[in-house]
């Protein structure tokens, strides 16, 4: 390597190894435990709120289901009767 070009290369592979230093002792921006929740202005914190937003709405919507028969939880599957033409069905074959 010739002399005039031996402190930029110096200077690029310090350049190098102090970016690559920054990215390995950065800290993360929360506790990633259950129940936490991201800090404002961070890319996550956006995809939170986004998603929290679809959610409303998706609930607000006048097209989703309401039927009880349909929704109701508190029952546990296979508790309500079949109709009859699925014991029909289940009969011939």
């Amino acid at each position: 390597m010739s002399p005039a070009l031996r402190p930029l290369a110096t200077c690029l592979v310090l350049g190098m190894a102090m970016s690559l230093a920054g990215c390995a002792t950065q800290k993360p921006y929360r506790q990633n435990t259950p129940g936490t929740t991201p800090v404002a202005g961070t890319d996550e914190a956006e995809l939170w709120y986004a998603m929290e937003r679809q959610e409303t709405e998706l609930a607000r919507s006048p097209m989703r289901n309401r039927d009880p028969a349909l929704t109701n939880t508190s029952t546990t599957w296979p508790a309500r009767p079949r109709p009859a033409i699925a014991r029909t069905c289940a009969s011939t074959s």
